[in-house]
Formats: C-alpha cells, sequence, structure tokens
C-alpha cells in the first residue's frame, strides 16, 4: 500500500507541473525516465524488494516452526502459492535487473521537447515492454534516422510533426547539419 500512495503521490505531483501527462505523451516517457533517479522511489523500491526477499523466507521458517508435524512438501507449496504475488514481483524485479538501459542520452535531450512529442503505441506494449524498451529503440530509430531512413522515427511516433520533435529533442538535426558540413 505504501508503494502505491508513494508512486501515485510522486505521479500526481508531476502531472499537476505538466500540461499533457497521457500514456502516450513524451511527457509521460519523460516522467518515467525521472521517476527512477528520484531518491524516494529508489529508497521505495529497494524496500519492497528487501520485503519481498525477507517475507517469504521469514514466512516460511514461521510456517515451518509452528507446522512442525505435518507435511514439510506440502507447507512449502501453499507457502508459495499464498505468496505469488511477492513471488512473481521478485521474478520481475530480477528480470528487469538482467536487462538494464544505459539512459545517459536521454539527460542531454531537450526534455521540453521531448514533452510535446506524441507516440504511437499500443496499450499492450507499455505493460509488456515498458518505456525503458521505447527508450532503446528511439535511439536505434535516432541513429537510422541520420543514416538517412526516418522510417523507424516516424512509426514510433503520432504523425511526422511528432516525429519531427522528437528528432530536434534528440539533437539530431544539429548533428545532421554538421555531417553534411563535413
Amino acid at each position: 500500500l505504501a508503494a502505491v500512495l508513494t508512486c501515485t503521490t510522486i505521479f500526481v505531483v508531476e502531472a499537476r507541473s505538466v500540461k499533457n501527462l497521457e500514456m502516450f505523451s513524451g511527457a509521460y516517457f519523460v516522467f518515467t525516465l525521472k521517476l527512477e533517479r528520484n531518491r524516494v522511489y529508489k529508497t521505495l523500491v529497494r524496500g519492497l524488494i528487501c520485503a519481498f526477499v525477507a517475507g517469504p523466507v521469514v514466512s516460511l521458517a514461521l510456517v515451518m516452526y509452528v507446522a512442525r508435524d505435518r507435511d514439510p512438501v506440502n507447507v512449502g507449496i501453499n507457502l508459495v502459492w499464498s505468496q505469488i504475488t511477492g513471488v512473481a514481483l521478485f521474478c520481475m524485479s530480477l528480470y528487469s535487473l538482467l536487462r538494464p538501459v544505459d539512459d545517459t542520452e536521454f539527460y542531454i535531450w531537450n526534455e521540453g521537447m521531448l514533452r510535446d512529442v506524441s507516440f504511437s503505441r499500443k496499450w499492450g506494449t507499455i505493460i509488456s515492454s515498458g518505456n525503458d524498451a521505447l527508450y532503446q529503440t528511439i535511439i536505434y530509430a535516432g541513429l537510422e534516422a541520420l543514416r538517412g531512413n526516418r522510417a523507424p522515427l516516424e512509426a514510433l511516433c503520432d504523425g511526422p510533426a511528432s516525429a519531427q520533435k522528437l528528432f530536434e529533442a534528440m539533437g539530431l538535426q544539429q548533428q545532421q547539419q554538421q555531417q553534411q558540413q563535413q
């Protein structure tokens, strides 16, 4: 409950300062990438990971002590089944740790312009792959755009105007002009 309230509070504070915080907007994308550097959020996530690891271990020890006369396999299976949410969240946390994202480029982009971008995404991709994967896709599409192929960048955005904003927000227009001068 504390995790939900903290994330909701952080989201509400951010939403009040942004005019367009929709799931497909650049503002939401910026919010989610900056959230991972928020000290309160990082502390909360670390605490939850520790709780998800320690909770089942402590529960298992207590259940094994209380049910020492019963079959330990059945007790263990029942405990895991009752803690399935924690186990699932722990597995998701491990999975996200195994596929890190280097977001250093994001912090040199023009945040104001990026907030005005509108992405063309399906709801399922927001949940299944997240904004970390979108960030990586944007980086690859930006490289393709610098090579002259703007199709991947335009496919990510909701229209050519939005793709142009993203191109400029990433600083690619300046890089392209520098390449042309050389």
